[in-house]
């Protein structure tokens, strides 16, 4: 599904996995907002929140030795994000069961 600016979602068939379908969304067309205020408005516990890293501190030539630090930072966001899109499902299913926003 293309929306203006870019595309919302991409649903991909495998031909080497028979019956399986990849469906990607970008979570920032649905929910535009940063991601530590959608850890705030969805009142995600606070060890899943959205932590703080100094971005501009990893570089080609230091990542591997920083990722100690980048590493739990990104596994973090992702457990917070995916906690925020269980919730947003919800809601869509409360307002209409016949959303489809899987």
């Amino acid at each position: 599904m293309i929306e203006k600016g870019g595309i919302m979602s991409l649903e991909v068939d495998s031909e080497e996995f028979k019956n399986v379908k990849f469906i990607m969304r970008d979570s920032y067309k649905f929910l535009a907002k940063t991601l530590k205020k959608l850890c705030e408005s969805f009142k995600i516990p606070k060890e899943y929140t959205k932590s703080e890293m100094d971005h501009n501190a990893v570089n080609e030539a230091n990542w591997q030795e920083l990722k100690p630090i980048w590493e739990p930072y990104l596994k973090l966001d992702v457990i917070a994000l995916s906690l925020i899109w269980i919730k947003f499902i919800q809601m869509m299913r409360n307002i209409s069961p016949m959303v489809d926003v899987r």
